[in-house]
């Protein structure tokens, strides 16, 4: 699906489906169906919330926090672990910076 996640100056826009293939030995976009899906429910399953699940930042601060009960690590050392608990660096970078800077 192609969409637009933001546009400050125009309407929101139809979303368009197409598929990328291999015709006659070159590679070409086929267009499809148009559609009104928008772009935060191709990526999310829940539209109203951005970013990752509850559970999954939860579980992640959880993780960090026990990771530093005897101290400070580096931060590779840190994301090395944590992509083995099955978290992303992205997921990780943003708990910490929560734990640095909570929301008001």
């Amino acid at each position: 699906m192609l969409t637009c996640y933001k546009g400050n100056h125009a309407k929101d826009t139809t979303a368009i489906a197409f598929d990328i293939i291999e015709r006659d030995g070159s590679t070409v976009v086929v267009w499809g169906a148009p559609s009104a899906i928008s772009a935060d429910e191709l990526v999310n399953q829940d539209p109203k919330r951005h970013g990752p699940a509850p559970e999954k930042t939860t579980a992640a601060r959880d993780f960090l926090t026990d990771l530093l009960d005897d101290g400070p690590i580096g931060s590779a050392h840190a994301v090395a672990k944590g992509k083995a608990a099955g978290f992303s660096r992205s997921l990780l970078y943003l708990v910490v910076k929560q734990m640095i800077s909570p929301a008001p």
